[in-house]
């Protein structure tokens, strides 16, 4: 058992979330920050996704920076520096995150990293964690230490924080929002934290737990430091692999459920198009059936004038006819003749 972190000029803290730094290892910063050190945080999420008790969600992300400004400055933190990403959504910006961590220890080139615990009980708590592991097999040159926020971590190093404790406190209640209003109730869990872990050194005080690698580990050594060497027989699948495959299964159901029912609004928007078209069109048929029914009246009485017409024109013509050419006299006599010479001509029968 280690009782003190190893020495260091230069520390890299990395936070999930604004308040995890103080809660974790506020004390060891303040320690680290007291004897010299250079102390930089960068902070990964945005802090948007808290739920508050009161339902106030304005500005939430000014508050909290707000807040995590004040605590660094109580800390002795020198460099603040924020990617700004999803709150509780790193796991989908996990290249992102690779790529800006890498960079950023690249160029600060720290003697250590204090990054949150790989069981942490928060996704963006261990993917942040996992990424550190990763690039300490990928940029050797600093000592790794995971501290512990939501869950009990199987440590190896206590830091004494006693003679800080009061600087940890005040950090802690700088975040009013960040720990719904209760940094009272967060102060006195993560102290009865601390003091618990002086029965492991035997004497009082207050100690903050870290795991420390000097080098990147295997798999085989995280998953038996994990499990404090159990191991399954059944399959040889680790535990903390099964854990990890059904949290990567419960946010991706929870994405397909969000997608399904943006699917459903959109389907219910063009069901309500589709009933105001076929509305609108019902309403144009009636309109045009109208148009007929009016067209087909006016046209009657037209017809029935134009046959009456014709009617009257015929019997005026006949009587014109036996006027001009009364029956018996030789005009009629000479019409006849007329008749019977045209009906040769056109085939047609005398009688017509």
């Amino acid at each position: 058992m280690n009782t003190d972190l190893p020495p260091a000029k230069r520390v890299v803290v990395i936070a999930p979330h604004p308040d995890d730094e103080s809660l974790g290892c506020g004390g060891t910063i303040a320690r680290f920050a007291k004897n010299g050190a250079e102390v930089r945080l960068l902070v990964v999420s945005d802090g948007a996704a808290i739920e508050e008790p009161d339902g106030r969600h304005e500005d939430i992300v000014a508050v909290r920076t707000q807040e995590l400004e004040a605590a660094t400055k109580i800390l002795g933190i020198q460099h603040l520096r924020t990617l700004q990403l999803p709150d509780g959504r790193l796991t989908h910006h996990e290249a992102q995150i690779h790529t800006a961590l890498s960079d950023y220890l690249t160029t600060v080139q720290p003697d250590l990293v204090l990054a949150p615990s790989l069981i942490d009980g928060h996704q963006d708590h261990v993917i942040v964690g996992r990424i550190a592991l990763q690039l300490l097999r990928t940029t050797p040159g600093w000592t790794l230490a995971f501290y512990e926020v939501l869950a009990p971590l199987r440590f190896n190093t206590l830091v004494d924080i006693t003679d800080v404790a009061s600087i940890k406190e005040t950090a802690i209640r700088c975040y009013q929002r960040s720990l719904f209003q209760q940094p009272q109730l967060f102060w006195d869990a993560f102290r009865a934290l601390n003091v618990a872990k002086s029965a492991f050194v035997h004497h009082s005080g207050l100690f903050e737990a870290f795991w420390v690698l000097h080098a990147p580990p295997s798999d085989h050594e995280i998953i038996a430091w994990a499990t404090y060497g159990f191991q399954p027989s059944h399959n040889g699948q680790g535990p903390l692999q099964r854990v990890k495959d059904v949290d990567d299964l419960v946010f991706a159901v929870q994405e397909k459920m969000q997608q399904l029912a943006n699917t459903d609004q959109q389907i219910h928007t063009l069901r309500s198009e589709l009933t105001a078209a076929t509305q609108k069109l019902q309403h144009q048929e009636t309109l045009i059936a109208a148009l007929q029914l009016a067209s087909n009246k006016s046209a009657t009485p037209a017809q029935d004038s134009r046959a009456e017409c014709l009617t009257k024109e015929t019997s005026l013509f006949r009587q014109c006819l036996e006027y001009v050419f009364p029956p018996g006299s030789s005009r009629r006599s000479a019409l006849s003749v007329v008749k019977r010479r045209l009906t040769q001509y056109t085939s047609k029968s005398p009688n017509e």
